[in-house]
């Protein structure tokens, strides 16, 4: 699966189900419909972040904060979030 399309919930290491269907399915569609296949979110590399905390910077970006529930119940919460629910590595200003 091409790193764009990429539910937030696999990153953080929740259970499957249908919310990561339903965002794949929502990512596909829309680029299938603007025709910017791979691109929903600007995937460029970025020193010293890896593509998944891009990926989750970009949601974040286009969707707003994490809510609190996901983040609690995400086993690799610490990997990519502060106590207070700010990512660790946030996109450049």
């Amino acid at each position: 699966m091409s790193p764009s399309l990429r539910a937030p919930e696999v990153t953080l290491g929740l259970t499957w189900g249908q919310p990561i269907d339903i965002w794949s399915l929502g990512a596909m569609t829309f680029e299938l419909v603007t025709g910017a296949l791979g691109k929903i979110f600007n995937m460029t590399l970025l020193p010293g972040m890896t593509t998944d905390e891009i990926r989750l910077a970009r949601i974040e970006e286009l969707c707003g904060p994490f809510p609190a529930s996901i983040l609690h119940a995400a086993p690799h919460r610490a990997t990519y979030f502060n106590l207070g629910g700010t990512l660790r590595k946030p996109l450049p200003a």
